[in-house]
């Protein structure tokens, strides 16, 4: 089982037949040593007749064959700031939260109920912090918050 090199991550060739639906972002390579990301959307049997194996499409969406291929590992999705811990990041004055509720409603803070504690907060909820232009998703990476 050959080995593909990626930003310095050493990872496994995946050999046996797959097909993938949808289509899943792998790492590719041909006989050169040549290493992009693809989506994989089939690896078909070896073969001696076969050159390539490796059935994708690229971040273009151009088809793709190769005859190498390793899963990129999935990045776990990151973690959102639960009520509390967003109402306190509000209350210590680091920002500003912008709700899709009645039109749109921006503020320095949120109404707050102690049942929510441990609740994530909801979807079309965002954060922006003094000085930054932009809104974002209240994750506690972009917060600032740290775990335990």
């Amino acid at each position: 089982m050959a080995k593909i090199n990626y930003n310095g991550i050493e990872l496994e060739e995946v050999t046996e037949p797959q097909i993938f639906d949808p289509p899943k972002l792998c790492v590719c390579s041909d006989d050169d040593g040549n290493v992009c990301e693809w989506y994989v959307s089939a690896i078909l049997p070896q073969s001696s007749k076969r050159t390539y194996r490796i059935i994708a499409n690229t971040k273009n969406g151009e088809n793709a064959i190769a005859r190498h291929c390793a899963i990129l590992p999935e990045k776990p999705a990151p973690r959102m700031a639960t009520y509390l811990e967003f109402s306190r990041w509000l209350a210590q004055g680091n920002g500003q939260v912008h709700t899709d509720s009645d039109g749109g409603f921006i503020d320095t803070a949120i109404l707050y109920d102690d049942k929510f504690d441990d609740t994530p907060v909801r979807d079309g909820m965002m954060a922006r912090k003094w000085g930054d232009t932009e809104w974002h998703v209240p994750t506690i990476d972009y917060l600032g918050i740290k775990e335990g």
